[in-house]
């Protein structure tokens, strides 16, 4: 007879795994170190907004756990859409979208970020 649980405990992402394995939230402040982006190829040295944008996103679809969809206790989900070429201005480019969704109880009639679920 099987005496184990199939029961699989669900938790929100914790800070590391959103931002990274040095951040912290003290004193209402939220501290990322940008070093740790560098685990979804973001070279460190002198990255634009932009580029630490993407690598926090990136990051984020890389530490989902594959169930996310699915699990009550995850607030945002970011997931993959589609790539295509996307002509801006004089220049051919390639567009990777990405889908984010963010969770809250229900009934809410806005999305604020307090009633996030998680």
């Amino acid at each position: 007879m099987n005496t184990k649980s199939s029961f699989v405990t669900k938790m929100p992402l914790t800070l590391q795994q959103r931002f990274g394995a040095s951040a912290t939230l003290s004193n209402g402040k939220l501290q990322i170190t940008i070093a740790d982006l560098a685990a979804v190829g973001l070279d460190v040295t002198q990255p634009n907004a932009d580029q630490i944008l993407a690598s926090l996103i990136l990051l984020n679809i890389e530490n989902q756990p594959a169930t996310a969809s699915e699990d009550p206790t995850v607030g945002v989900i970011i997931a993959d859409s589609f790539k295509t070429f996307a002509s801006r201005g004089e220049q051919s480019q390639l567009e990777y979208q990405k889908t984010l969704s963010l969770y809250t109880a229900d009934p809410t009639s806005a999305i604020d970020p307090d009633d996030l679920v998680g």
